[in-house]
C-alpha cells in the first residue's frame, strides 16, 4: 500500500468514525490489563485523550492490515495488533533498577 493510500485511509471521514469507535470498544477491555503500558493507552482512550486515539489511528492505518479496514474482523485485528506498540510508544514503563 502507497503512502498516498495510507493518507486517504488515515483522512477518510467515514473510516476515521468507524477507526475510532473500535479504537475505544477495545480501550475498554486493554484498560483493565495488568500490563501497566497496555492498560495506560486503555484508560487514556477510554478517557478521551486525542492523541491515544489518533497514535492508534495512524498506527493502523500504517500496519500491515490497513487494506482490509474496511471490513470489521481485519479492523478488529488491526487495532489489538498494533496496541502493545502504541503504549510502549506513549506510556514507556521505567524498569527498576537492579
Amino acid at each position: 500500500m502507497s503512502y498516498q493510500e495510507q493518507s486517504d485511509l488515515y483522512r477518510d471521514p467515514a473510516g476515521r468514525a468507524r477507526y475510532e469507535m473500535c479504537v475505544r470498544e477495545q480501550a475498554f477491555i486493554f484498560s483493565a490489563d495488568g500490563r501497566t503500558d497496555i492498560a495506560a493507552l486503555g484508560m487514556g482512550v477510554v478517557a478521551g485523550d486525542p492523541v491515544d486515539i489518533e497514535a492508534v489511528i495512524a498506527a493502523i492505518c500504517t500496519g500491515p492490515n490497513s487494506a482490509e479496514l474496511g471490513e470489521d474482523a481485519p479492523l478488529l485485528a488491526a487495532v489489538q495488533s498494533v496496541w502493545p506498540t502504541v503504549a510502549a510508544a506513549r506510556y514507556p514503563v521505567e524498569e527498576e533498577p537492579a
